[in-house]
């Protein structure tokens, strides 16, 4: 298990399609508990996830919602 804190005031971590390049989209064979966020995003199904203090997506799920 894997994660990234902030801690000093960035305002974001890092562009995640960058990350998954690297790792060859291993994401997408796992389910994601998502928390802590702050995003806008503009896909009406997107938002209505992200609604709440938290959310599971899927890894084709996160994958495509950046």
């Amino acid at each position: 298990m894997k994660g990234a804190i902030l801690e000093k005031g960035e305002k974001c971590f890092t562009l995640l399609k960058n990350i998954f390049d690297s790792i060859n989209n291993i994401q997408k064979e796992y389910n994601w508990l998502v928390s802590g966020y702050e995003c806008y995003p503009q896909n009406i199904e997107y938002s209505k996830k992200l609604s709440g203090e938290y959310c599971w997506m899927t890894g084709d799920e996160l994958t495509d919602s950046l």
